[in-house]
């Protein structure tokens, strides 16, 4: 069976709405959120970003191959998703408000009052940093178990854009082989916003003075970080009404 041109525009498309899901969006900021309070330096951020990228992926095409299935069905999953992500959801309310008052007193000539300080995977590259040095190997082992857990629980919001690639499947089910390579395209595709992510954090952190313009443009920043949390923290309740 040959795929149609407008077959494989569906496919690709649920595909990309699929990373883009609010579910999918706290993945990726729980990602930066993790690299920037506990990765020290470019080489660390290498080796976590790509180790989580690599679980986030895996437990995805897992999941969609049905090897949690059994789980899944079960009613404790859906309360478990729930009661987790509407936790996630007030952690991010609670963040927003605390970047946006930090935006204020960096408004009112407040900065020094910001509860929010230089992210440490910018210290790093900012002068007298004293910090103290985590271990790699324990940054690894939290990521790949976070990427787990999040995209184990976030697959719950992965039913109705992935109906379309199973439609779009359909005729291939006795072709495991066709089946299997659809389920890894698919989530190739999936993961496309936190490989994207991935690697404009790792530019940025190739530029020279970046932690001196993050501190120049503090006060922008924190009421972008407000803008977004605020919006995904709203977002989760209402879709988990």
């Amino acid at each position: 069976m040959h795929p149609s041109l407008a077959g494989v525009a569906t496919f690709i498309g649920a595909g990309l709405i699929d990373g883009m899901s609010p579910y999918a969006m706290v993945v990726v900021l729980f990602f930066l959120w993790f690299v920037f309070s506990f990765c020290q330096n470019g080489g660390e951020f290498l080796a976590v970003g790509i180790c989580f990228i690599m679980s986030v992926f895996l437990t995805m095409s897992l999941v969609e191959l049905g090897v949690f299935e059994k789980f899944r069905i079960l009613e404790i999953y859906e309360l478990l998703v729930r009661v987790f992500f509407q936790a996630v959801a007030v952690m991010m309310l609670i963040l927003g408000f605390s970047n946006f008052r930090d935006w204020k007193r960096c408004v009112e000539g407040k900065k020094e009052g910001a509860c929010a300080r230089l992210p440490f995977l910018l210290q790093a590259q900012a002068p007298r940093h004293s910090r103290a040095v985590r271990s790699k190997i324990s940054l690894i082992a939290i990521s790949i178990v976070s990427g787990f857990i999040f995209s184990f629980l976030a697959s719950v919001c992965r039913g109705q854009p992935f109906l379309t690639m199973l439609a779009y499947t359909s005729g291939a089910q006795n072709q495991k082989l066709t089946a299997f390579l659809y389920v890894v395209v698919y989530n190739l595709l999936a993961i496309l916003p936190l490989v994207s992510i991935f690697f404009v954090v790792l530019w940025l952190l190739q530029l020279k003075g970046l932690a001196e313009r993050v501190e120049k443009n503090f006060s922008k920043i924190k009421i972008i970080n407000a803008g977004v949390l605020f919006g995904l923290g709203f977002g989760l309740l209402y879709m988990l009404l």
